[in-house]
Formats: structure tokens, sequence, C-alpha cells
């Protein structure tokens, strides 16, 4: 299943990051428990990112239980300002337009790898 990850770097982000929230009807819309961000590096593509987070976040997941547990956590509204939808990508979205700009290129792959959408490899063509 692809991930916001491969969206900030399709749209060149520096950062991104994962939260514990409490879950409500709406979608993301609850509200935060923790979070933390991490840097994009100029080479990270989608897996890296996501294998970082999935580290980061199991140390964030822990941290959210034990700060409920013991009562020391507060659960703090989302804001509205600055929310975005990333949508899944889809194998069509990972085709190479080779006459687009190489920063363009670059991200499209770094996004899509290992893969855009539904364990399929990026495809090249026109």
């Amino acid at each position: 299943m692809p991930h916001p990850c491969s969206s900030a770097i399709l749209h060149g982000d520096d950062v991104t990051g994962v939260s514990t929230f409490v879950l409500e009807e709406g979608l993301d819309t609850g509200p935060v428990l923790g979070m933390l961000t991490v840097d994009i590096g100029p080479h990270d593509t989608a897996g890296d990112l996501l294998e970082r987070l999935a580290g980061d976040g199991a140390g964030l997941l822990v941290a959210t239980l034990d700060g409920v547990e013991d009562g020391s956590l507060v659960a703090r509204p989302q804001p509205s300002d600055g929310v975005s939808y990333a949508p899944k990508l889809h194998v069509d979205d990972a085709r190479i337009d080779w006459s687009a700009p190489a920063l363009r290129i670059d991200r499209l792959v770094r996004a899509c790898t290992p893969a855009p959408a539904h364990g399929r490899r990026c495809a090249t063509g026109g």
C-alpha cells in the first residue's frame, strides 16, 4: 500500500513524520498523542524513508502507550491549517516523461521505489 512518504518525496518536501492519535470518524482527524519528524535526504527512496519511520514510529508508539498508561500524555487537537491528502500512487502515475526536468524524474523514481502501488515497479516510457 502506498504511503504519504511517496507523496512527500514526489513533491520535494524536506521533512515527513509519524504521529500517534486517537481514532475518530474522519480520516486521520483525531487528537494527537505524539509525533516526530525526520528529514528527507536527497537520495532517500520511499522504501528508505518507510524503513526509517517504522523504527522511529515503534519508539513513538511505546512512548505513547507509556504516557497514556501513566497519565502524563494529553491528546491535543489537530490544527486544521496545513492539512493535505496524499492520494494513492498508481502504476500509471509512475510513468516517466523523459522530457521532464531531471529533478522531477529523480523525485518520481525515488517516490516509486520500491513500488508505486500494489507491488508493481515504476514504468518507463512516454
